[in-house]
């Protein structure tokens, strides 16, 4: 504050009383000429800093909300049975500095998954023009999460692909002014 405002704004001032009582003075006029002339371009250069800061703060872009993405356990990995029908629970922790609002979760599995009905959650195929085409797609609305907060989906049930690998199992999360933000989870089939 003392910056911005307070240190351009005295150098005004005592531009302004130098330059008015210098013609009082006489044989001193001089320097309180110089006075005026020297407190009015530092206060303008400060005033002009002032105004980039200003604008810089306004243009950029604020990501006042981030997330998390995690199994239960907090990890990103995660061991499964091959060809197995199971169960995940995923975590998304909001750690932003503000309450997120109309969160919507989506997780992808790849197609070798068989992806179950369940409840708290839709199914969705995805089709051959999307970012992950023929993916199986696990539909979660949240709706606000306020900051600090670590929201549990719903249990998805799933039946694990018959050859073992690592699957990574992307998640997008979604938010009113964020907007997207890509996860991954791997899923260790053995």
């Amino acid at each position: 504050m003392k910056g911005a405002f307070l240190y351009p704004f005295s150098l005004f001032l005592l531009a302004f009383f130098s330059s008015a009582f210098a013609p009082t003075i006489g044989e001193y006029a001089f320097y309180l000429g110089s006075v005026a002339v020297g407190s009015l371009a530092v206060g303008t250069v400060m005033l002009i800093g002032t105004l980039f800061v200003i604008n810089e703060a306004a243009t950029s872009p604020e990501t006042p909300t981030a997330f998390r993405v995690s199994f239960a356990s907090g990890s990103t990995v995660q061991r499964f049975a091959s060809s197995k029908e199971s169960d995940v629970s995923i975590a998304v922790h909001n750690y932003g500095k503000e309450m997120a609002e109309e969160v919507m979760v989506h997780v992808n599995f790849p197609p070798s998954f068989a992806l179950a009905r369940g409840n708290g959650y839709g199914l969705v195929v995805q089709p051959s023009t999307s970012t992950f085409p023929g993916y199986k797609t696990a539909n979660i609305r949240i709706g606000a999460m306020h900051e600090g907060i670590v929201q549990d989906l719903p249990t998805l049930k799933f039946t694990t692909p018959s050859q073992s690998s690592r699957y990574v199992v992307q998640v997008t999360v979604w938010e009113k002014r964020l907007g997207k933000s890509q996860h991954q989870l791997a899923f260790d089939v053995a």
